[in-house]
Formats: structure tokens, sequence, C-alpha cells
């Protein structure tokens, strides 16, 4: 995987870890 292509996963898993913390996690999660 090339660093960019990293970087944005990292991106994107973070962005689901803060819907999670806030409340807002898609409905398959409950």
């Amino acid at each position: 995987m090339s660093p960019n292509n990293r970087k944005q996963a990292l991106v994107l898993e973070g962005s689901d870890v803060l819907v999670n913390r806030f409340g807002m996690a898609p409905a398959a999660d409950f």
C-alpha cells in the first residue's frame, strides 16, 4: 500500500472512531 493510501485509510478509521464516540454510529453497530 502506498503512503498516501495508508494515510487516507487512517483518516477514515479515525473518523469512524470519532463518529462512534459521539453516539452517531451506523445502525449496524447497535
